[in-house]
């Protein structure tokens, strides 16, 4: 059974003035009824009938007791109806704050103010039309985790000089509203913050001010949370369900804000980078000692200082929009544009060409040019440098003609140490000339580079320099050596290698002269070589020295001929002689060589 709300109050001890004057009406009813219950029993009618009076009045009293308690009723429901409406207003009104704080910070985001101007004017927003005590933004110092203000307005903005809050999950002041909501990236919501535990060290100093709830939201940045927006209310409960909603949009926002401030900067770092980079790019191209230059659509679309120097024709704008053929003589300008046609039409990834330019003042210079294509301001353009060559053209051919005559020296020289041989031996007299002939003719007609052919050229002449040590009366024996005479010719291949081996050839020359006598099979001398331990250079020349020594005449016999010198070599192909030079020399002379003469 459910007692009345004045009866309650007797148990729980919480007793008004309405429910004390309820409790004694009832008492008395009580005590009337108890005695008039006594008085039937003892059947007194008189007495009886004063009771039932009495009982008359008492009940006017509990119905008059019940209609005290039904006015008191009602004036609490009143009350509670009026403290709720005035708590819904309250709501309201604190809604209607915020939402002008987001409508406020959404316009400034609009406007693109800087992040220094954004945050300020959110944290001023906040107390002006939010109606908080105060607000601040702080961010994380990566270094040292802690918080550290950046923008703030409001009552007791002081506070924040000797703010210790932190991010760290192990440092006591890493677990208030805000360190928390940064670490686990939700807004915190303490709504007592003189009781709340989480606000434990910042009581006393949150207790002058007044504040009595906090909101802490999270801020992020790239997605990432960096710091918080913190609101001090001086209300308990000051962040209902609307507010809340409301506040985490607007962290949203400020967030997006952020993530725009980055990008920016980002923007603007790269696009200093670029005004940077195309400064660096033009000094250097402005001051560079190559000529530069760029042609789109067949005109010149830049050209730096140098190349103009080089062109000879003034400043370097006076050059643009001009034909660069215009430029270019007259017998070159076909080379040129046939150039830059293959490189327009990509028959060409580059050129690289050499041409003559008259110059303004008359003067001619000889140009060397590098170009590709490449794209400028967006469209297909011919990239290149110039530079005048004609120094270099000039020092070039003193150089070539320097070195023409060193060669003829050389080469004087070789044949000077040919003929000293030779006038010792006046029956063999120029068979170092005739194999080196040879030799070369067998060289070029397997196909080996020049670098290898002259080396084989010099040692042809020099093959036999050794002799020079031989007795000449062994030399120009009308009859055959004996075998001591025999060895001591022989020896002439080691005592060449001893002459020249001191020579700093580019060739292997003294090598050519020791091997010119193996053979393939190994029955040659002095070393018994085989195969490829024989330079392929000593291989033509050994078949040029067979082809010449047999084919010549001799103190010891008459010359045997051009035809029994090849069926010689055919004899030994690929046990004397290297099958690749057996092969050359014949189609050589059945194409019709002809041997050189004496």
């Amino acid at each position: 059974m459910s007692l009345p709300p004045h009866r309650k109050s007797l148990i729980t001890g919480q007793l008004t003035t309405a429910s004390t004057a309820l409790l004694y009406a009832d008492f008395a009813v009580l005590c009337i009824a108890s005695s008039g219950y006594l008085l039937t029993l003892a059947a007194d009618v008189t007495l009886l009938q004063g009771h039932i009076e009495l009982l008359k009045g008492l009940a006017f009293i509990s119905v008059a007791s019940g209609l005290l308690y039904l006015l008191w009723r009602q004036k609490r429901c009143t009350q509670r109806l009026a403290l709720l409406n005035h708590t819904m207003e309250e709501s309201e009104e604190n809604v209607r704050r915020l939402q002008a704080v987001a409508y406020s910070t959404s316009n400034a985001i609009m406007r693109h103010v800087n992040e220094n101007e954004l945050l300020q004017r959110i944290c001023v927003d906040a107390v002006q039309l939010g109606g908080m005590k105060m607000a601040w933004i702080g961010l994380v110092d990566e270094a040292g985790q802690q918080i550290k203000p950046v923008a703030s307005y409001g009552a007791n903005t002081e506070y924040l000089e000797d703010l210790q809050a932190s991010v760290d999950a192990g440092d006591p002041f890493g677990y208030g509203p805000i360190g928390t909501a940064i670490r686990n990236n939700q807004p915190f919501w303490c709504q007592d913050f003189q009781h709340d535990p989480a606000t434990a060290p910042w009581h006393k100093p949150g207790n002058a001010p007044g504040w009595k709830s906090v909101a802490a939201l999270p801020l992020l940045r790239n997605g990432v949370p960096v710091g918080s927006l913190t609101l001090y209310a001086d209300t308990a409960h000051a962040f209902d369900k609307d507010a809340r909603k409301l506040l985490a949009g607007m962290a949203m926002d400020i967030s997006f804000a952020l993530d725009h401030y980055d990008r920016e900067a980002q923007h603007q770092r790269m696009e200093q980078e670029l005004i940077n980079s195309e400064q660096r790019f033009r000094s250097l191209v402005e001051q560079s000692l190559a000529g530069i230059y760029i042609i789109q659509d067949g005109k010149f679309a830049y050209v730096n200082p140098h190349c103009a120097e080089i062109l000879g024709q003034g400043h370097a704008h006076e050059l643009i929009g001009r034909d660069p053929l215009e430029f270019t003589a007259g017998e070159d300008r076909d080379k040129v544009a046939e150039s830059m046609r293959r490189l327009r039409n990509r028959e060409a990834r580059s050129i690289a060409l050499e041409f003559t330019v008259t110059r303004r003042d008359g003067v001619t210079i000889t140009v060397g040019t590098n170009a590709s294509l490449a794209t400028y301001h967006g469209r297909e353009a011919i990239i290149g440098l110039n530079q005048d060559i004609s120094e270099k053209k000039r020092a070039e051919e003193q150089i070539s003609n320097y070195v023409a005559k060193l060669k003829i020296a050389f080469l004087g020289t070789v044949k000077l140490a040919t003929s000293l041989g030779e006038m010792r031996d006046p029956y063999t007299a120029g068979h170092e000339r005739r194999v080196s002939e040879i030799a070369v003719a067998i060289a070029t007609k397997m196909g080996l580079d020049e670098q290898r052919i002259e080396g084989i050229k010099i040692a042809g002449y020099l093959h036999d320099i050794g002799k020079i040590g031989i007795p000449a009366e062994f030399l120009v024996k009308p009859g055959r050596l004996t075998a001591a005479e025999y060895t001591l010719v022989q020896a002439h291949a080691k005592a060449s290698h001893e002459a020249l081996k001191h020579v700093e050839f580019p060739w292997p020359v003294a090598t050519i002269a020791y091997q010119h006598h193996e053979r393939m099979d190994g029955n040659g001398y002095p070393n018994g070589l085989k195969g490829d331990e024989i330079l392929l250079e000593s291989r033509v020349v050994t078949v040029a020295d067979v082809i010449e020594a047999m084919a010549s005449h001799r103190p010891y016999r008459p010359g045997l001929g051009i035809d029994k010198a090849l069926a010689e070599i055919e004899r030994g192909n690929g046990t004397s002689y290297d099958p690749d030079v057996v092969s050359a020399c014949l189609a050589l002379f059945r194409e019709g060589y002809v041997l050189p003469a004496y």
